[in-house]
């Protein structure tokens, strides 16, 4: 069946200048991977690739006589980042496999489209656009994507042992539109490709665990991880699926907006300083995790929290106390958090140095002032908040 494509995206001023800098573009150039799957699929289209027969030199001259700035961090393997009116763009010269060995791939160029598709992931992702609407389909990506089927190219066990990576890519997508079972086969090769996980950065584990936990809803995807035993070889064996199934019902609820950040916490929530083994987390993460974790909720504390850190931040460490099991109305704390109106402390670091608090000191005795003062429904002025200070200060 032939279909024509014209989404909303070619018409951006950006991709034009980029086409009228390609020679021969009708001939040696297609749209390519997420952006004809995303349009397909009715999803916005974030990244625009593209894939071309002209080789990454041709593109440099063609990119300097635009004027265009380009980056060339994938140029080993054949990507030229064009930047044209702070848009970026990936152009990658078609490729074909020589060897790879579960990470990375030798690759040649090629003249052929075909080629270029038999490398890639997963039907739904070979889709090519040509720029005349017309959409070239190798191995059966449409039909997939009607039937909302997650399917490798070819063989899934070949597929996996060319890049284990596409192990967690396929639970990411799966989460974004699959609603079709994996077939056996498929189950299996993920299975068996357990053991080579452990090859993989933390960096890009992160990336992948990161996208799947920031999806809406991640259930069916997270529950084929832990069938297949996936979930516990990348992230250990302490997890609380538990409570992530009552953070998920609660999002649900309350129309919250999913944050991976707080759901790995529902994970992790026994072992927060687990998740670092694991995944590559900055120190504010690592610190969120410890933070929710051991965060107690009482009638002074949403308050507190107010005072101390962002909305968002008070709101997931309500939300996570609460499937902990935790006494105290959610609906009330949400009622407080959105009426909430500040009144600024009197107090600041200067007061507690004055008083010749040093250090970690110093927040520990204004932390003390803070709670006083929110126990005294925030009316003490500042005379009586310094001498609440300077009691706190002769017993540290």
């Amino acid at each position: 069946m032939s279909v024509s494509l014209f989404p909303y995206w070619r018409e951006k001023p950006s991709v034009v200048s980029l086409l009228s800098c390609i020679k021969n573009a009708n001939q040696t150039l297609r749209f390519v991977g997420g952006c004809v799957r995303d349009t397909l699929l009715g999803y916005d289209v974030k990244d625009i690739d593209l894939a071309t027969t002209h080789s990454p030199d041709d593109l440099l001259a063609m990119a300097k006589q635009a004027g265009f700035k380009t980056i060339l961090s994938g140029i080993d393997h054949g990507t030229v980042r064009f930047i044209v009116d702070h848009d970026s763009f990936e152009i990658t010269t078609l490729r074909s496999d020589l060897s790879t060995d579960g990470r990375h791939a030798k690759v040649c160029f090629t003249q052929s489209w075909e080629d270029d598709a038999a490398r890639r992931d997963f039907t739904c992702n070979a889709l090519f656009l040509d720029l005349e609407g017309n959409l070239h389909d190798y191995f059966g990506g449409m039909k997939d994507l009607r039937q909302r089927h997650l399917r490798f190219i070819g063989n899934p066990r070949d597929r996996l042992q060319e890049d284990y990576l596409r192990c967690l890519r396929y639970f990411r997508f799966f989460a974004r539109f699959a609603t079709a079972s994996p077939d056996s086969i498929t189950l299996q090769a993920l299975k068996e490709s357990r053991p080579f996980l452990k090859y993989l950065s933390k960096e890009r584990l992160t990336y992948e665990i990161k996208g799947l936990l920031n999806h809406p809803a991640p259930q069916q995807s997270l529950s084929l991880m832990k069938e297949t035993q996936i979930l516990r070889t990348v992230l250990g064996d302490y997890l609380r699926y538990d409570l992530l199934s009552s953070l998920l019902d609660l999002e649900k609820q309350y129309s919250l907006v999913p944050s991976w950040i707080v759901r790995l916490a529902c994970l992790f929530f026994d072992t927060p300083k687990q998740a670092s083994l694991f995944l590559a987390l900055s120190k504010h993460q690592k610190n969120l995790l410890n933070f929710l974790h051991k965060q107690s909720i009482s009638p002074d504390s949403v308050d507190f929290l107010l005072y101390n850190y962002d909305t968002e931040t008070v709101y997931r460490c309500l939300v996570i106390q609460k499937i902990a099991g935790h006494s105290f109305s959610l609906n009330k704390a949400f009622t407080t958090v959105q009426s909430w109106s500040p009144i600024a402390f009197p107090l600041t670091g200067k007061d507690a140095l004055a008083l010749g608090l040093k250090g970690k000191d110093i927040g520990i005795a204004l932390n003390h002032v803070l709670t006083w003062w929110l126990q005294k429904q925030r009316t003490p002025g500042k005379e009586e908040c310094l001498t609440h200070l300077e009691k706190v200060s002769k017993k540290q």
